[in-house]
């Protein structure tokens, strides 16, 4: 269960930043002498997307890049707040394992019905969401550690490759999250 949310909350990562970087399907990835997508041939074509993570341009994601970012894909209907809906889309395909549903409420401390960033940050920031990608635990992201953390998300079947089902998939939440 963890992993499948942990993929699709890497997918919708790698989907949104995908749009910036004008990757739009598999063959926009790097592949190798056999024409696979591998690890490395990901990492050089997903690099291109991690200065849309670094939102203070300080060149690393730390926990409020991190958070920023991710709240930003949550908030589907783009007012700046999270409603119990998109909380519970969150909840059900990317940080489940992290929180627990009723949180929401919790998190809502002036009680307007609306999760807000600060709100989210709050929530969130003591617990292991933000660590699961800092795989090396030095308060910030780098390009290796994200790449390595989407990858092997999205490496479903684990074969050190990721082929056209496995991005097919990916495409399919893309659309889910941005329509």
């Amino acid at each position: 269960m963890k992993t499948l949310k942990n993929t699709l909350f890497i997918a919708m990562f790698i989907a949104t930043s995908m749009a910036f970087s004008q990757i739009r399907t598999y063959n926009d990835l790097k592949t190798n002498a056999d024409g696979m997508v591998d690890r490395n041939g990901f990492g050089e074509s997903y690099s291109k997307n991690y200065t849309q993570w670094d939102r203070d341009a300080d060149t690393r994601i730390n926990d409020r890049d991190f958070y920023n970012t991710t709240y930003t894909r949550l908030d589907r209907d783009r007012d700046s707040n999270l409603s119990q809906d998109e909380w519970d889309y969150g909840h059900q395909n990317f940080y489940g394992d992290f929180v627990k549903a009723e949180d929401y409420t919790t998190l809502d401390l002036n009680k307007d019905g609306k999760v807000s960033d600060i709100e989210y940050y709050n929530g969130f920031k003591g617990t292991q969401y933000y660590t699961s990608y800092d795989v090396n635990r030095d308060g910030n992201i780098s390009a290796e550690e994200m790449n390595q953390s989407v990858f092997d998300n999205w490496d479903r079947n684990r074969d050190g490759f990721l082929d056209q089902k496995e991005y097919d998939d990916y495409g399919n939440m893309y659309y889910d999250i941005e329509n």
